[in-house]
């Protein structure tokens, strides 16, 4: 309502999750006498809200002859998952793990993935899921590398 400025950021905190279609309207009444102005209106949309993290269900990691196998059900609530990767102990470098069905494109994703054997000794794996909204959330389990198996 009566901006004056030509940009506006609408903060979606406590607004509901969802698509949304909003109503524009411009007028530019404010620089000419009654009666000479004009008005536009649009609408805009759809408009995703998504203010929640993904989730991360069912994490297990275990070693597999000479790899990892990394399995889990990633959802979101409002929108599709967008990436799902890995990092070993911390070393921030995120390697991307590939849905089941080989694209990040809905709000389920399962993953069952087997990669290369980090070194033996306790490693903290870490998983990390992004939605479509760019919410994202971390988790890590603690998994005990042997030696690689024949």
């Amino acid at each position: 309502s009566d901006l004056i400025e030509n940009r506006y950021q609408w903060s979606t905190v406590g607004v509901a999750e969802g698509h949304y279609h909003i109503r524009l309207t411009v007028s530019d009444a404010a620089s000419n006498a009654p009666g000479g102005e004009l008005a536009v209106t649009r609408m805009l949309g759809p408009i995703l809200v998504d203010n929640r993290q993904p989730d991360i269900e069912g994490l297990a990691v275990a070693q597999q002859d000479a790899g990892l196998r990394i399995r889990a059900i990633v959802r979101d609530s409002a929108s599709d998952i967008a990436q799902v990767r890995y990092m070993v102990d911390g070393d921030r470098n995120w390697r991307p793990l590939l849905p089941v069905d080989g694209i990040c494109d809905s709000p389920r994703e399962g993953i069952d993935a087997l990669v290369p054997l980090p070194p033996a000794g306790v490693r903290v794996i870490s998983l990390q899921a992004v939605d479509e909204a760019g919410n994202s959330v971390t988790t890590s389990v603690n998994v005990t590398i042997e030696t690689a198996r024949p």
